[in-house]
């Protein structure tokens, strides 16, 4: 509030809650990726967004561009010329006006179709990784979703990995689960593009080993 972040008392008073509740309610909102912090407030994407956008809008209407700029330029050195000369340069201005608020509404859009894609890409993650966790008790839990992991898990959604087959797999094999070998998977060996193939390909599956002639002498010996 003018320029400053209220503090939970404050908060506490304007919405008439308990301060403890205020506190609970925007950890929720942030878990919930609602809204934002930077060094130390939270904000809306949105309204940031919407002020950015009432800003550039205000520039450009002001401005109208470099072109503009440079016709009002020109008006200043061609004063004493005709009217309508003078109305055809206002309608040059007023065009330049115009063009400057449509670009900047462009560039919005485009900042907010990105920052869409990319929300819908970590929400995509997310689901696998729920996923993951539920199929995989065994392994050891994701704790942190880097855009690394992000960028691995799209790109295998994009290929068709079946990710519930592949953690069904990866839960059934000893090998993947630590069970037989001081070893255990996580979530980016998995979704490595090698790692995936191979385990989906059955290379991690469990296999009895074949028994030996000299085994089957030996369980002769005692008919």
């Amino acid at each position: 509030m003018n320029g400053k972040a209220l503090t939970d008392a404050q908060i506490s008073r304007l919405v008439g809650i308990e301060e403890t509740n205020v506190v609970e309610l925007l950890e929720e909102l942030q878990e919930a990726g609602v809204c934002s912090e930077e060094d130390g407030v939270i904000y809306s994407r949105r309204f940031a967004r919407d002020g950015l956008l009432k800003q550039k809008r205000t520039e450009a209407g002001s401005k109208g561009g470099s072109k503009t700029q440079a016709n009002t330029q020109a008006n200043s050195k061609q004063k004493g010329k005709q009217k309508v000369k003078q109305k055809g340069d206002q309608n040059t201005s007023k065009g330049a006006r115009a063009r400057g608020r449509a670009e900047v509404e462009v560039e919005v859009e485009e900042e907010e179709e990105v920052e869409e894609n990319i929300k819908t890409k970590k929400e995509q993650a997310q689901e696998v990784i729920e996923l993951y966790h539920l199929l995989c008790p065994s392994l050891p839990p994701c704790k942190t979703l880097t855009d690394k992991r992000i960028s691995h898990i799209n790109a295998r959604l994009s290929e068709g990995v079946d990710f519930k087959d592949l953690f069904i797999k990866a839960e059934a094999s000893d090998f993947l689960a630590g069970r037989s070998e001081n070893f255990r998977a996580e979530i980016s060996f998995l979704i490595n593009p090698e790692n995936c193939a191979k385990t989906l390909e059955g290379k991690y599956d469990n296999r009895d080993n074949p028994r030996t002639e000299k085994d089957r002498d030996f369980d002769k010996f005692f008919e």
